[in-house]
């Protein structure tokens, strides 16, 4: 008898609606979501948010098992608010989310 394996389907879904774009990218096990408005200027390296343009914002969502995380990264006024959760609670950014 051979071993049984396990294939994840994957899924990618693209979105855009209300000026805001979303990417879905989704498996049996995991989901990841990108959800964005504006447009979002990246530091020199590439590895964080420079700028976003007024009114625009950067949500990136993570699960896995029935845990999630999430950062959020808006424009108010002429600075970006980063936020972190992990589940509903909201954490520290540069202590928890920034890596």
């Amino acid at each position: 008898m051979m071993p049984s394996a396990y294939v994840a389907q994957n899924s990618i879904i693209i979105k855009t609606y209300s000026g805001k774009r979303e990417v879905s990218i989704r498996n049996s096990r995991k989901d990841f979501k990108i959800e964005y408005k504006g447009e979002i200027l990246l530091s020199d390296g590439g590895t964080d948010i420079k700028n976003i343009s007024s009114g625009g914002f950067l949500e990136i969502k993570k699960s896995s098992f029935g845990r999630s995380q999430k950062i959020v990264i808006e424009k108010e006024g002429n600075t970006l608010v980063r936020k972190f959760y992990i589940g509903w609670t909201e954490k520290d950014y540069y202590l928890y989310g920034k890596n």
